[in-house]
């Protein structure tokens, strides 16, 4: 165990046998050294936990937690109790850092006093055939608006938290598996004075795969009509006011996701009728993510890795 930790990467983990030693690798290569990796083993049936207790006998910095399975965002608030750095980094167990990515945003937190949070651009990857995808794209500064429809973090291993913030806004909550990091920001956004910004540098990528979580489309929706709810309960005005579109951009992004996760062509149109019709306007609101969406429809039927290639 390192004696001052700057930075807590919390790390759940479930079954991940196959992407662990990766990831974990990605942490120890960080140019930051001052740093303490908590892994929470979350009811693991694969030899999550042995492994992950082979790397804490080679390095202090990294200790092992285990749970009976409870999910993501419980798996995380067990990691909060014990973390004990004055920033809070989380880490999924099948996605990898760029070695700079610690160092620069401890830089950066440095030169903007008033963040929060700050999360980077990330680049997407197929944990099977290790290929790469496309890279999100930058985003200056988050709104609570700008979280209602899409997720500019893309995955909870983009976020980056000064402790004080969750002391102010509350840890993760435990009855959500989807959308929970969408949550906690949303609560920063709308219940603190602290700012969500974005670097444009490329320091996460995001394993994208078909059988991944961030993949059950039918689950999303469930989870997003959730978010909406809370979003309605901390900005009621703002959410009546942005309502349709929301809606639309969503729905367009469910849309994506299907084409992305080889999920049907039909199921990809009925999401694409269901955008417009909450927003008619859509095309005019977003033209550029509206337009790539149509275009990735278009090819499905012709060139489907064409297709998920747009749809990102």
């Amino acid at each position: 165990m390192t004696a001052f930790p700057t930075v807590s990467i919390i790390m759940p983990a479930f079954n991940a046998v196959a992407t662990l030693a990766k990831t974990i690798k990605s942490v120890r290569l960080q140019t930051c050294i001052e740093w303490e990796l908590l892994i929470i083993n979350d009811g693991s049936t694969d030899g999550t936990e042995q492994l992950a207790r082979e790397f804490a006998d080679q390095d202090a910095r990294i200790q092992v937690f285990s749970q009976p399975n409870r999910g993501p965002s419980a798996a995380r608030n067990v990691g909060l109790e014990s973390a004990r750095g004055n920033f809070v980094a989380f880490l999924d167990a099948d996605d990898i850092w760029h070695p700079y990515r610690l160092t620069g945003l401890l830089n950066i937190f440095d030169m903007r006093p008033q963040a929060g949070v700050l999360f980077s651009r990330v680049k997407f990857f197929d944990p099977v055939s290790h290929s790469s995808r496309t890279v999100s794209p930058h985003c200056k500064r988050l709104e609570l608006k700008d979280l209602l429809s899409e997720n500019p973090t893309c995955t909870s291993s983009n976020i980056m938290v000064r402790r004080h913030v969750l002391d102010q806004a509350g840890s993760f909550d435990e009855s959500l598996r989807q959308g929970e990091d969408v949550e906690f920001l949303m609560r920063v956004a709308a219940l603190t004075p602290w700012t969500i910004e974005g670097v444009n540098r490329v320091w996460v990528s995001y394993a994208c795969a078909s059988s991944s979580l961030s993949s059950d489309i039918g689950a999303l929706d469930e989870a997003w009509q959730t978010l909406m709810c809370r979003a309605e309960s901390l900005a009621p005005d703002l959410f009546a006011r942005n309502r349709r579109s929301i809606e639309g951009q969503f729905y367009r992004k469910q849309a994506r996701r299907a084409l992305r996760a080889g999920g049907s062509l039909k199921q990809a149109r009925e999401y694409v009728m269901r955008a417009f019709s909450a927003d008619p306007l859509l095309l005019l609101h977003s033209p550029r993510r509206t337009v790539l969406t149509l275009l990735g429809l278009a090819l499905a039927s012709i060139h489907l890795t064409a297709a998920r290639e747009i749809a990102q």
